[in-house]
């Protein structure tokens, strides 16, 4: 039996609000559309492509793998690697709607005592 779908106590609590909405689109939309201006055409090419600075020479996977496959499985990486980036953006968006500062990678320095260490090692 399907279990039923928990509700927020308020639901302007759990909205976005429109303004948020639109910037998560735009920035979503700014990646996908730079994604594809880097990765085109040489990216998707299946043409063999001399290295780059920072690649290395594979024969193995170029005497085994199609040119159009390892472009692909190249495509997938990047992107995938990139992504990571955009749910840490889309946080950040969500919570400025709510918070008066929402700030990505900030680093913060505490002391925790060994008691509280030892209960989360527990």
């Amino acid at each position: 039996m399907p279990r039923a779908r928990h509700r927020a106590t308020s639901d302007t609590a759990s909205r976005l609000s429109d303004s948020t909405r639109e910037q998560i689109k735009s920035y979503l939309k700014g990646f996908i559309r730079k994604l594809i201006v880097q990765s085109a055409p040489s990216e998707i090419s299946t043409e063999r492509q001399p290295p780059r600075d920072n690649d290395t020479t594979k024969p193995f996977h170029e005497a085994i793998i199609p040119s159009s496959i390892r472009a692909a499985s190249r495509f997938e990486r990047s992107f995938s690697t990139r992504l990571g980036s955009t749910f840490e953006e889309c946080a950040r968006i969500i919570a400025a709607q709510y918070h008066a500062e929402a700030r990505r990678n900030y680093k913060i320095v505490v002391e925790v005592s060994q008691a509280a260490i030892n209960e989360l090692d527990a």
